[in-house]
């Protein structure tokens, strides 16, 4: 099962809710987005295509010009269903946005509550 972690970020499989979750804070940067990357290609290799849930409720600075052309291209070169965005300032759903965007990926949702997010990506599940 992919996983991976660091002080200020962590990618990995929930089991239980059957999606691919990531929490961050802080900065990222060049190196926190490759890992990105690499975690979600491992992840949808591992569980075909999956749904993502993203914890953005810490405080987090936009990531770099360079960062943000890393994750848009594993976004959009994976089998990614949905993502849905929790608890991101103004500026951070405005960046997230143009990231994915940038990623053609389509099916993206900003929620304030966890539980809201869950039940919008297991909709088709039922």
């Amino acid at each position: 099962m992919p996983e991976g972690q660091g002080d200020n970020y962590r990618m990995w499989w929930d089991e239980s809710k059957q999606v691919g979750r990531n929490w961050v804070s802080g900065h990222i940067n060049v190196e926190i987005a490759e890992f990105f990357a690499k975690q979600i290609k491992e992840i949808c290799l591992a569980h075909g295509t999956v749904n993502f849930l993203c914890d953005l409720s810490e405080e987090i600075r936009p990531p770099s010009a360079q960062a943000r052309k890393i994750i848009a291209n594993a976004i959009r070169e994976n089998n990614i269903n949905k993502m849905a965005f929790v608890g991101a300032s103004v500026i951070v759903r405005t960046v997230a946005n143009f990231i994915t965007r940038a990623a053609d990926q389509k099916n993206a949702r900003h929620f304030a509550k966890e539980t809201e997010a869950m039940q919008w990506l297991q909709e088709d599940n039922k």
